[in-house]
């Protein structure tokens, strides 16, 4: 298989080869490659949760479980996503 690169990418894929961490270029691609499917996991699994968090509270508006959401809940609530984000992120 051929696949045209642009010019900026050819020259990353060069200095990939150059620093001595691949042999090729197929083995740059292959890491890409890797890490794109990697990328694709972390965000289906990230949707899927996402989805399954909304439909918790869309049922417990349903069921009149609900109250205001004010700055400081808001900001707790964002801060338990970033941490659960961080924990499922293949790249830390």
């Amino acid at each position: 298989m051929h696949v045209p690169l642009k010019p900026e990418h050819e020259e990353f894929v060069a200095r990939k080869i150059a620093a001595g961490r691949y042999q090729g270029p197929g083995e740059v691609v292959a890491e890409a490659l890797t890490l794109l499917e990697e990328h694709d996991r972390f965000l289906e699994e990230n949707v899927q949760e996402f989805r399954r968090q909304i439909k918790i509270g869309l049922d417990q508006l349903d069921r009149g479980q609900s109250r205001p959401l004010d700055e400081d809940t808001f900001r707790q609530v964002r801060e338990q996503g970033m941490m659960r984000v961080k924990r499922t992120d293949p790249s830390t």
